[in-house]
Formats: structure tokens, sequence, C-alpha cells
């Protein structure tokens, strides 16, 4: 996994999930039996991103994974905002320079180390 440059201190890295990444999570955060199954739900999303972030959010619960893909399906950005951006999106809306800056670099660093474990 690698993550796009940002462009300024505030933008957002956005993840780069190859399928080979996803075959590696699913095997982590699931494994045994229910690999197939788990192949099987995220198969519905469009990309190796969202299929990450499913994975993510659903810890390891396949009922979770479930309800992460449909959510994911209706809007991208329910699966991406929480697994991606935790931090950020908790902020208020009029957060100082600095606290934007920490949640940044706080979910750039818990995302890539989720998926380097």
């Amino acid at each position: 996994m690698t993550a796009a440059q940002p462009r300024s201190e505030l933008d957002q890295p956005v993840a780069v999930v190859s399928p080979e990444d996803v075959e590696r999570l699913i095997r982590r955060e699931f494994g045994g039996e229910t690999v197939a199954a788990v192949c099987r739900i995220l198969e519905e999303l469009p990309s190796d991103r969202l299929r990450a972030a499913a994975l993510m959010l659903a810890g390891g619960d396949l009922m979770t994974l479930s309800e992460s893909v449909g959510a994911g399906l209706a809007d991208a950005r329910d699966l991406l905002a929480p697994a991606e951006y935790r931090d950020y999106c908790a902020l208020p809306l009029d957060a100082s320079l600095e606290s934007k800056r920490d949640a940044v670099a706080s979910d750039a660093a818990r995302y890539q180390a989720w998926l380097e474990r």
C-alpha cells in the first residue's frame, strides 16, 4: 500500500490499495472458512480502496462487513471517512489549523499502521 502525496499540509493522503493488499487483509482479518464468504461480499464494491476500508471497519465481523459494504454501495464516503479520515471528520468545523494538521497526521499514521500490521 502506498499513499498519494498530499498537495498541502491539510490534504488528506489517499490510500492506494492493491488486489494483493486486499487478499492479505482478508486472510489477516477473517481467515479460515470465512474467506470465500468475505470475498463474495467484497466483490460488490468497485475498488480495492473501498474493500480495504470495509475490512477495516468490519474488525473481523462478517455481519459488520456486510453492513459496511451496503453503506459503501449507497455512498463511498460512508466507508472512506470513518476508515481513512476518522480523526479529521470528528473535528468541529471551527477547529484550529494545528488540530487539523494533527488529525491529518494521526489519520494517516493509524491507517498505515493498520494496513501494515
